[in-house]
């Protein structure tokens, strides 16, 4: 990885057997720095038994097999300038945590100090943004919004920390009687409990 700025290689990549596959150049070489590695900035999941990643400078979503990296999506990002100059870059659009489902693809971004979660509907090419940090707006029910992490089908699946849970309990008492059931029980959270399941449905 290029963690000072100056590798002739931006990623490399290996086989099960540890055997070097394929590398990928470094376009974005700078002046030498302190290593560092960003992995929230470094975009890698998996989709219908495929990697794919996208570097924080690229726009293009690439899928990684053994024949090497292949264009699989672009992001339009709105004409936003990226820079890359060894240090923290403020002026570029940042994007990471991707999630694929059979329907949807849901990535999280930071922009002007702010955390971003959006939803593409493939099937009907809509794009929804939220500005929340912690995930994607609950609107069926009045919930917690919810950050996937992975997926499946047509499911998204995450974590919620039992100690955020706690505590949209306690700053929404009125909005416990509203819930279901299901979910009231978990009222009962404490903040160094653990993390709760989170299996979603997504609207069609």
């Amino acid at each position: 990885m290029n963690a000072k700025g100056t590798e002739d290689w931006f990623l490399n990549i290996y086989d099960e057997k540890g055997n070097d596959v394929f590398s990928i150049p470094n376009h974005y070489k700078t002046k030498e720095h302190i290593p560092y590695i960003l992995q929230r900035y470094m975009l890698f999941y998996h989709y219908d038994n495929k990697l794919f990643y996208n570097e924080m400078l690229s726009d293009t979503i690439f899928n990684i097999s053994s024949k090497g990296a292949t264009p699989y999506m672009i992001l339009q990002k709105g004409g936003v300038n990226l820079t890359y100059d060894g240090e923290i870059i403020n002026n570029m659009l940042p994007v990471y945590v991707g999630v694929e489902s059979e329907r949807f693809f849901s990535i999280r971004f930071y922009y002007k100090r702010n955390d971003y979660y959006a939803l593409y509907d493939k099937s009907t090419t809509s794009f929804k943004v939220y500005k929340d940090e912690k995930g994607i707006k609950n609107n069926t029910d009045g919930f917690m919004p919810f950050a996937p992490s992975s997926s499946y089908k047509e499911q998204f699946a995450g974590l919620i920390e039992g100690s955020d849970m706690a505590a949209w309990f306690e700053k929404n008492r009125d909005l416990k009687g509203k819930l279901s059931p299901e979910l009231q029980k978990f009222a009962s959270k404490e903040v160094t409990d653990n993390p709760v399941v989170v299996i979603a449905t997504l609207k069609k």
